[in-house]
């Protein structure tokens, strides 16, 4: 694992393993941190589950490539458009009274725009 991350230039300061097996079967690896102090998680059901060191290692490579691919920035960026885009069809729809009386509202609730 470790050989893995520095070929990578993954910064790995920590490497834990996790007691998963007590809320779930699943198995599951994932990385966390900022900058420098980058840190990977494996589930004990992963390392239970694994038949050798090459699949614990795969599974890691395959959370690498993750990161390699910038998915978590480009996630970050669909979801903060996704929600302008949620509060600019909310503020086109707010005053319109005929849309909440066709579903039943008398009024024009918040809540229920947000929906």
């Amino acid at each position: 694992i470790e050989k893995l991350a520095s070929s990578l230039k993954f910064p790995l300061k920590k490497l834990f393993v996790v007691d998963g097996s007590t809320r779930s079967s699943h198995s599951n690896a994932y990385m966390y941190g900022f900058f420098k102090n980058k840190r990977i998680v494996l589930y004990d059901t992963l390392v239970q589950q694994c038949k050798n060191d090459e699949e614990i290692v795969a599974v890691i490579a395959h959370e690498l490539g993750h990161r390699k691919l910038n998915h978590t920035v480009f996630t970050f960026i669909a979801m903060q458009i996704l929600t302008l885009l949620q509060f600019g069809g909310y503020t086109i729809v707010r005053n319109s009274t005929d849309l909440f009386q066709s579903f039943g509202f008398d009024s024009q609730p918040v809540l229920i725009g947000l929906i």
